[in-house]
């Protein structure tokens, strides 16, 4: 399955577990985040969204108090090249 979200800031805890929750109950191998105004992301943070072993990932930054975007995917099923 794939999902495309705007979540408005992934700055807050609560946020983060529904999303979480989200990918693990609905089976998710494409997910898209958009407006996370985030503009540093850890491996952390991704293992916490999506506690698989075989995930890969983008971000790109937000720019000031706007915009944002986190891809994570499943590798196993999701394979190529990010340019």
């Amino acid at each position: 399955m794939i999902i495309s979200w705007n979540v408005c800031n992934l700055g807050s805890l609560s946020k983060r577990k529904f999303i979480k929750e989200a990918i693990r109950d609905y089976g998710i191998s494409f997910c898209l985040l958009v407006e996370t105004k985030v503009t540093n992301c850890s491996s952390a943070l991704i293992n916490f969204l999506w506690p698989k072993h075989c995930i890969r990932w983008v971000l790109i930054d937000a720019m000031s108090k706007s915009g944002g975007m986190l891809l994570m995917w499943d590798e196993s099923i999701f394979f190529g090249k990010i340019y």
